[in-house]
């Protein structure tokens, strides 16, 4: 079984240079065929700048890499219980920077069932990973229509942009 790094690390596009020095180490020279025999999984994008990865009707959400930097270092994470249900747009989590407290909005309606301690120790995890090891909830979701409202990775990309 793959980790979820490495799927992740697979999901996301790799610039030429990264692909040339992962196979100067030899760690994995066929890296094109590994990643076309993984699942495609889709990353949808919020306006206030969460992330959401649906696999199996569960989602994995966080804040963008975008949020992060504005945000800065962040310092305090707060996380809601397992079992909490929450509408689409609910306010969920609270992360709080060197700069400013920000609420984490549900993307989409749907109940935790699962969170990711190791940040609320470890806010670290958020600042220099936000979209691997930084996750911050999973939950099942109830209306997976909602994701037909949220924006793909180049429609987030323009939206930074303006």
């Amino acid at each position: 079984m793959l980790s979820r790094g490495v799927i992740s690390l697979c999901r996301m596009a790799l610039k030429p240079a990264k692909l040339s020095s992962v196979m100067k180490c030899g760690q994995n020279t066929n890296l094109r065929a590994f990643h076309a025999s993984l699942p495609r999984l889709t990353t949808y994008f919020t306006e206030e700048h969460e992330w959401i990865t649906v696999e199996n009707n569960v989602g994995t959400v966080g804040i963008t890499k975008y949020a992060q930097e504005q945000l800065g270092d962040i310092v305090f994470c707060e996380l809601p219980d397992v079992g909490t249900t929450f509408e689409k747009g609910d306010a969920m989590a609270v992360v709080e920077s060197v700069k400013a407290a920000s609420d984490l909005y549900s993307p989409v309606s749907g109940e935790i069932v699962e969170t990711n301690t190791d940040v609320v120790d470890n806010t670290v995890l958020i600042t220099e990973s936000p979209t691997e090891q930084g996750w911050l909830v999973r939950m099942e979701l109830s209306n997976t229509a909602e994701l037909d409202d949220l924006m793909n990775a180049e429609q987030y990309a323009q939206h930074t942009e303006e």
